[in-house]
């Protein structure tokens, strides 16, 4: 329990700058998608596909936004319990 524990600790940092790198893309995508269908024209890509990978980039950062706050989660239960020690 001790070396799961320790792993999900530690890839806390790791999560969350991913997390904000598919956020912020996500959102990039998105006004892609708005931009292309509102002009009527093909930006590299067709809007559905530009609202597709926005969506694919939002859950992702969902994802791991949740292993994020399980990481943290643990990280200050663990402090709780060497207090207690």
């Amino acid at each position: 329990m001790k070396e799961e524990r320790k792993h999900a600790v530690d890839g806390v940092g790791g999560h969350s700058g991913v997390a904000r790198f598919c956020w912020f893309f996500g959102v990039i995508f998105l006004i892609l998608g708005i931009v292309s269908d509102a002009i009527n024209r093909t930006l590299g890509l067709e809007s559905i596909s530009w609202f597709l990978l926005a969506i694919g980039l939002f859950a992702a950062g969902i994802l791991l936004m949740f292993f994020w706050a399980v990481g943290m989660y643990l990280h200050a239960t663990g402090a709780e319990s060497k207090k207690e020690e």
